[in-house]
Parts: C-alpha cells; structure tokens; sequence
C-alpha cells in the first residue's frame, strides 16, 4: 500500500511539472521569434537560400542575420540541434563548405524564452563542371563551366549533307539554355539535307 501510495504522489508530481510548468514552443513564424533578414541570401517561409562561389571557404553569419527585437538565434549542424555552431561560422566539419548545397539550421528564440522558430539554412557553393559536346558518337569540344549559373549551348556544328538542329541531353531533351548543377553531355540532333521538318 505504502509503495502505490509513493508512485500516485511521483505520477501527480511529474503531471503537475510536465502540464503546470511553460516550455518553449515551436512557433509558426511569430513576430516575436522571426529571421528578419539575411544578408545576400533569401528568406522564404521557414527556409534560408544563400549562392556562393566557388572560392568561398565558410561564412561568417553573425552580422548576416537579423531577428526579432530583443530575439536571440543559434547555429547548429543538425535539425535536432545537437551540434551547436558557437561561432557562427558556416563551414562543413572540415572547417570549409563543401560543392553545392551545405544544410544548417537557425533557432530563433524569443526574448520570453517561451517561442522559438527554426529555419533550414541551405548554402549552395558553386564548382566547376563540365559541358562536352557529341556529334556522330565522337566530342567535338568540351567547355568548363560554374554551376549555379545560366549556361548557354553556344556551338553551332556544321556536317556536310545534314542540317543541323539542335543540341539533345541523354535523355533526349531538346537543351539551349539553364542552370547547370553537374557535368553534361549533349549530342547533336541532325536530320539528311532536304529532309522536310
């Protein structure tokens, strides 16, 4: 009796602390715990955009964001904020950011201490890539290229008894222009001279 007379008063207690007592909550972007800004990058809902080029090593972040007034943010390696970033340094954990998209995240916390907001910080970091142009199963050129950037299918082959018609991708997608993200091969479309399109 006395042992269940025990666990009734510690279930009572842990209710009273776990249902009594605020804890911080997770905010749906509340003007009190809200990235206000983000230098050179783009804020968009709970998500963080930022471009780098290709020789940026790491991003010093502590004059870059901008909270609510009286809020406070940290920097952390992983969602569920079990790697803080003390510096505010954004860089892989070899100290430098790695090709393309590197993933940090953002707690805003509010001056009450009570709402917080989290924001995905996505650092996108250029790199070279390579275009290499095919005609008749052989390249004809290669070109190197940043990703990140609009690109353009500048060649325009000549092929004696053919006409030209455009530059295909592997799977056979008709491409002149866009934002590369890695290496591309791109075969020339030819049809016979006289041939009626």
């Amino acid at each position: 009796m006395k042992k269940r007379f025990c666990f009734v008063w510690l279930l009572i207690f842990l209710c009273a602390c776990l249902y009594g007592c605020e804890k911080p909550q997770l905010s749906p972007l509340s003007s009190e715990c809200a990235l206000l800004d983000f230098a050179d990058g783009t804020v968009s809902g709970n998500s963080v955009y930022y471009f780098a080029e290709s020789d940026t090593q790491y991003l010093l972040l502590s004059d870059a964001v901008a909270v609510s007034e009286g809020a406070t943010w940290t920097l952390y390696a992983d969602i569920l904020g079990q790697r803080e970033i003390p510096t505010k340094v954004a860089a892989g954990e070899d100290g430098v950011l790695h090709d393309g998209s590197n993933e940090f995240f953002i707690l805003v916390t509010a001056e009450d201490g009570l709402h917080v907001a989290l924001y995905r910080l996505t650092v996108y970091k250029s790199f070279t890539i390579t275009v290499r142009y095919f005609s008749f199963g052989e390249q004809i050129a290669a070109e190197e290229c940043k990703t990140g950037y609009d690109y353009s299918a500048k060649l325009l082959p000549k092929e004696e008894g053919y006409i030209f018609v455009g530059w295909q991708d592997i799977h056979g997608t008709f491409f002149t222009e866009g934002v590369l993200t890695e290496d591309l091969n791109l075969f020339a479309y030819w049809i016979p001279s006289g041939t009626e399109i």
